[in-house]
Parts: C-alpha cells; sequence; structure tokens
C-alpha cells in the first residue's frame, strides 16, 4: 500500500506543478486566499486564517501582498473599529477569474479524450480525498 500512495502523492505533485504553470501571475498560495476571500466575503484576518488552517502571519504576509496589488482592500469593521475586514476588491474578482480560467481551460484540454462519466469519477473521488485529507489536518495550520 505504501508504493500506491507514494505513486498518488508523485502524480498530485506533478499535476500541482502542472497548474502552477497556468495560474497567471499570482502564485498558487495568494490564489488560494485570493478564493477564499471571494468565496467567504468580508471578513477579520485570523477569521481568514481559521478557515484557511494556515498560521495568521502567513495569512497576514500574503494579505498584504495581495492588498499592495490592489487585489484585496481593508476597511474598518463596523462591529469593532480596532478591527478590520478584508475583502476582494474588482481587479482581484478579475484576475482571481482569469486564473481560475485558465486552470479550467488546462483541465478541460487535459481531459478532452476522457468520458463524461470518468470526469464525474475523477471530481467525486478527488473531492472526497480533499475532504478526508482536510479533516484530518484541521487544527494543524497545515
Amino acid at each position: 500500500m505504501q508504493a500506491k500512495n507514494e505513486d498518488l502523492l508523485v502524480a498530485f505533485w506533478r499535476m500541482g506543478r502542472a497548474l502552477k504553470r497556468s495560474h497567471g501571475p499570482l502564485e498558487p498560495a495568494l490564489l488560494w486566499v485570493l478564493h477564499a476571500t471571494a468565496c467567504e466575503g468580508p471578513s477579520r484576518l485570523s477569521d481568514l486564517a481559521g478557515r484557511l488552517q494556515l498560521d495568521l502571519s502567513t495569512v497576514s504576509r500574503h494579505v498584504r501582498t495581495l492588498e499592495d496589488a490592489g487585489y484585496l482592500e481593508r476597511t474598518p469593521d463596523k462591529d469593532d473599529r480596532r478591527a478590520t475586514q478584508i475583502s476582494i476588491s474588482a481587479k482581484g474578482t478579475r484576475i482571481l477569474d482569469e486564473g481560475r480560467a485558465a486552470q479550467v481551460e488546462l483541465l478541460d484540454s487535459a481531459l478532452t479524450k476522457w468520458t463524461e462519466s470518468d470526469r464525474k469519477n475523477l471530481e467525486r473521488l478527488l473531492g472526497r480525498l480533499a475532504n478526508e485529507l482536510e479533516h484530518n489536518t484541521v487544527g494543524t495550520n497545515a
């Protein structure tokens, strides 16, 4: 079983490398922070770090990079004037959409000869694996 799991891991690394080459101007970690912010809407930095299961300092660094590029915006928190809310900007939405479209195009191209049933099975199984991996890493800041 070990060898099969190692082969699977290497396959994920290879897929990750291919997807990284197609994501556009943002590195994948920044794209992930931007995606999470777009999905969740305005939130505090600590809440975003918790959802992403990343260390606050890591998320803070990513948010600062995205904010400096104009992809994220900070606004005062209406419930606590000492805190700020982070949200995606119009420019951030555009870059996220472009990056996602490029990666979807790459996947479409790679899966063009696959049957619809095979694609659905892959989607179902990868979704299941992602859920299990996330479940097994909750609280680890992995």
